[in-house]
């Protein structure tokens, strides 16, 4: 767990990012979603949306080694795509990738970010200061899903 390094997002760990949000949606929120809905969810973090959301903004990685264990990004002033491998919870990595965000957020001027959390991350983005603004559905592909509005001043 020494070897923890934090790089902006690389395209040659595509694959492994992917695997990484697939797996995690499997392990993490099917505590807290039905079966059809982790279904959604990950058809929704396919390889063509990821593409393009990585496009999109500035991404970073935690690397293990060379293991992907994290990943996060900033998309305008939204948090976007905030998966840790849940074999590494709970040792700072997705607190470290969020103050990246926030770093980058802060050197672009922006001074308020927002996210949508699932309800398996909502403990975690109030631990790292974000408010709850309201209880949401969201939809994903014509079904509803339970989740949070959230956000934080910088």
């Amino acid at each position: 767990m020494n070897n923890i390094s934090y790089i902006p997002y690389d395209p040659k760990y595509f694959n492994d990012v992917h695997e990484l949000i697939l797996s995690t949606i499997d392990i993490l929120n099917s505590k807290d979603y039905s079966p059809e809905t982790i279904k959604i969810m990950k058809a929704w973090q396919n390889e063509e949306s990821l593409k393009k959301k990585f496009s999109e903004g500035t991404y970073f990685l935690a690397l293990d080694g060379s293991k992907v264990v994290g990943v996060g990004g900033l998309v305008k002033d939204e948090v976007s795509t905030m998966f840790v491998h849940p074999s590494y919870n709970n040792l700072g990595i997705g607190t470290k990738i969020l103050s990246l965000i926030e770093i980058k957020a802060l050197e672009k001027g922006i001074k308020k970010l927002s996210l949508g959390s699932t309800i398996s991350a909502h403990k975690f983005y109030t631990k790292c200061g974000y408010k709850t603004i309201k209880r949401a559905v969201h939809k994903l592909d014509g079904n509803d899903f339970d989740a949070y509005e959230m956000e934080k001043e910088l």
